[in-house]
């Protein structure tokens, strides 16, 4: 599928994903370049990932959390999104979908 990330009502990228079978937890990559409001907190994401600062993570797990994020396909309408991971190196994106969102 493809579909826009959001935060509120701001575009942050475009993914192409797919949700694993009878489970929420989807997977994809990039189709486009990040917003750059917010490509420094995936850079900074991923940074501390890969050098295992997960102390550091789990404050920007927090901040991904209060953006309000989720998820928008054509024809599919907008879905509230968890766990967002987007790793700008290597374009591949991860997320659990929740809930579709009345607008």
């Amino acid at each position: 599928m493809m579909g826009q990330l959001r935060s509120h009502t701001v575009r942050i990228c475009e993914i192409d994903f797919a949700p694993e079978p009878g489970k929420p937890y989807c997977l994809g990559g990039l189709t486009s370049e990040i917003s750059s409001n917010f490509l420094k907190l995936f850079q900074e994401y991923e940074l501390h990932v890969n050098n295992q600062c997960f102390s550091h993570v789990d404050d920007l797990d927090s901040q991904l959390s209060a953006m309000e994020l989720s998820v928008e396909v054509a024809n599919n309408g907008r879905h509230q999104i968890s766990k967002l991971q987007i790793y700008p190196s290597t374009g591949d994106v991860s997320f659990v979908l929740g809930a579709k969102l009345t607008i």
